[in-house]
């Protein structure tokens, strides 16, 4: 209903899909969503609750079909008034005071005391370990190593973690991410499996296919010793022009973040993981380095921060990459 908020006509808020049925067959599909795949986002209090999802009061009809052309209405309910969530307001300041303010507190470096990572079974004992790491030791954590390192399986992405040699004699190994979401790039000559891309496999419609299908790439990666996919990316598609369209999967976003958890899902079935990706907003490669996406908080919030949300959400992602280029000047 249209209230105090513009609304689209229409939004999905759940699908399934049949087995393959022969001729004569048929099968009762349930379909089960929550209020949070229609709410709406009240980013100034218009509707009476700023930086919250919300529900106005009013009659909604639940529509069902095969498609959106081909539709019937298959109930209606009147809903009061209802605030599901609110939420901290996208940050718009000064980035380097907001990193400042929730800096951790400084943990007092010891020096090396002989702790191995695996000795780590608490809380309090990984900072005992932190403590022993030089600066210099921090930082390689964080950078990693680029294209084609000799650390990892020949032909991946970077390795990660165990670095250097000081850090692998505290039990750091060096981990291996491969570029996604195609299935895993090796450009050193060994064969691995191309999977069809992001925007034909969300086509499908069919969340066991694609958790079964990335479940066969897990076991690839684990026998390539690959721990992390480069994938899925979860962009929307926004404009045909987007040189990485191919790698989305969809203008919608219950679509795409239902997509990520099943390919994420199989990604962990056998001891790889998944990295979503780009964080956020990255719908043209053109001047992607540089390019600076403008994009209101409803619009953040409803549709572009939605599929990373629902698959966050969901714990099976272990890692996000971030994009080049910047999100409302930050």
């Amino acid at each position: 209903p249209e209230g105090e908020l513009e609304k689209p006509s229409r939004v999905l808020t759940a699908f399934a899909k049949t087995s393959e049925l022969a001729p004569g067959d048929s099968e009762v599909l349930s379909l089960e969503f929550g209020f949070e795949t229609f709410a709406s986002f009240d980013t100034d209090g218009d509707a009476g609750n700023a930086n919250s999802f919300i529900l106005e009061d009013g009659l909604y009809r639940f529509m069902a079909g095969n498609n959106i052309h081909d539709i019937f209405e298959a109930g209606t309910a009147e809903i009061k008034y209802t605030v599901l969530e609110t939420v901290n307001p996208i940050y718009d300041g000064n980035v380097e005071a907001r990193i400042k303010q929730f800096m951790p507190e400084e943990i007092p470096q010891t020096g090396d005391k002989g702790m191995k990572l695996k000795d780590v079974k608490s809380e309090e004992e990984l900072k005992t370990f932190v403590a022993q790491l030089s600066d210099e030791e921090l930082s390689q954590i964080v950078r990693g190593e680029g294209m084609g390192s000799s650390l990892v399986t020949p032909g991946t992405a970077s390795a990660f973690g165990g670095v250097s040699k000081s850090l692998r004699a505290k039990g750091l190994v060096p981990c291996c991410c491969d570029d996604g979401p195609s299935g895993m790039r090796l450009d050193c000559g060994t064969k691995a499996f191309s999977l069809p891309n992001g925007t034909m496999l969300a086509c499908t419609f069919n969340l066991p296919l694609n958790e079964k299908l990335f479940t066969f790439l897990s076991m690839e990666m684990t026998s390539n010793k690959v721990d992390c996919l480069l994938g899925p990316g979860i962009n929307i598609h926004r404009h045909p022009l987007n040189g990485r369209n191919f790698e989305y999967f969809s203008e919608d976003p219950l679509l795409t973040g239902l997509m990520a958890i099943a390919q994420l899902k199989g990604l962990k079935s056998h001891g790889a993981g998944g990295c979503l990706k780009p964080f956020a907003g990255n719908n043209q490669e053109f001047h992607r380095h540089t390019v600076d996406s403008v994009i209101s908080p409803r619009a953040l919030r409803e549709i572009y921060l939605k599929a990373f949300e629902m698959a966050v959400k969901s714990g099976y992602c272990d890692s996000i990459m971030t994009t080049y280029g910047v999100l409302n000047g930050i």
